[in-house]
């Protein structure tokens, strides 16, 4: 997710990523949701497995249903989010039919041990799932059935105070590490940067001697456009994350990561190089887009862009001309070009050269 935002202007929300399509639709349409809001809503999410994902897609059903004339906002997002312990859900049962079958078969019903044998063998499944499905007020999903259990729900959101995102990503970059003789099971999550206790912590979860023996199977990183590889050293990803950390601003994230976009970083040496020698890019957070630079360029000739000459001018293509002549790259983030005293294009070409002989 990215935003180009000035102090106390207005701005809109667009969604990247993989979000769940029934997530991203409902968002689409909700009122006044802030980007913090969503940002706690993605972090949420993101560590849901999926079969929580599945029950919170027909929580949420249930509370379309419940009230189809009031959409669901995202304070009811976030709630559900931590209450999903109060919903149980059934995958796979799409039916009445489907649902007195499961109750009969996984034999559920507390009553039915009052019939003989043979009287239960007469028992209608559609009829037992239709009184059973009344009794527990619950629905039938595309996916299966859910209904809520006895559990006390409980909002932990009041619209106003974001509640702490505890146990969910906080790092510059979050891995979930499991043991490479045991890829199946669960593991652990690992924020960067850590300390040599916190990489120690790690191992000891994972029951593992280094990391040589670990698989990075899911990643968070809080910068866009940086991916993390299943076989990236995890000790090079602890000194990214903490140069990362140590920069003084926003501004200067937001330059990291033009710089990613000027040099089409694709690997991790590459950008902990790129972090390491920011001061080698001139950068203007200002200019992010052509027709911005344009009017840039306009302005510092004192001509006023407003007058009805300029209503048909074609801002875009006269800054695309502009930037040709010079050595500057547009990127999502504003205009950033190399210094002359620049070592990462150098050093990427002894690398290179290294790997041809």
């Amino acid at each position: 997710m990215r935003a180009f935002i000035h102090e106390n202007e207005p701005y809109r929300i667009e969604l990247l990523g993989n979000w769940p399509s029934f997530l991203k639709n409902i968002l689409e349409k909700a009122a006044s949701v802030t980007l913090e809001e969503v940002n706690v809503l993605a972090c949420l999410v993101t560590h849901m497995d999926s079969s929580q994902i599945e029950t919170y897609e027909a929580a949420i059903q249930m509370r379309q249903e419940e009230n189809i004339d009031v959409p669901v906002g995202i304070k009811e997002l976030l709630n559900l989010c931590y209450n999903l312990e109060c919903f149980k859900f059934l995958r796979g049962i799409i039916d009445d039919r489907k649902l007195g079958e499961f109750y009969l078969e996984e034999d559920r019903l507390e009553w039915i041990h009052m019939l003989e044998v043979d009287i239960r063998e007469l028992l209608d499944p559609q009829r037992v799932g239709m009184d059973q499905r009344k009794e527990e007020m619950g629905i039938f999903t595309s996916k299966g059935y859910v209904f809520e259990n006895a559990l006390s729900y409980q909002d932990i959101y009041d619209g106003i105070h974001l509640p702490d995102i505890d146990g969910v990503a906080g790092g510059i970059f979050s891995l979930r590490l499991v043991g490479s003789q045991y890829p199946e099971e669960q593991g652990t999550w690992l924020e960067l940067p850590t300390t040599d206790l916190g990489f120690q912590w790690a191992l000891n979860r994972l029951n593992e001697r280094t990391f040589d023996d670990c698989i990075i199977t899911e990643s968070i990183s809080t910068v866009h456009g940086l991916s993390v590889k299943q076989t990236d050293d995890i000790e090079t990803l602890n000194e990214l994350a903490r140069q990362l950390q140590e920069f003084p601003d926003d501004r200067t994230l937001c330059k990291f990561k033009a710089a990613l976009e000027l040099e089409q970083c694709d690997s991790l040496e590459q950008a902990l190089r790129i972090a390491e020698n920011l001061d080698c890019y001139s950068y203007d957070p200002q200019m992010y887009s052509m027709a911005s630079y344009a009017r840039y360029l306009f302005r510092e000739l004192e001509f006023n862009i407003d007058d009805p000459a300029f209503a048909t001018f074609d801002f875009q293509g006269y800054g695309e001309r502009q930037l040709g002549l010079l050595e500057s790259v547009q990127t999502t983030y504003g205009m950033i070009t190399r210094n002359e005293d620049f070592p990462i294009q150098t050093q990427q070409n002894t690398e290179q050269g290294m790997k041809m002989q």
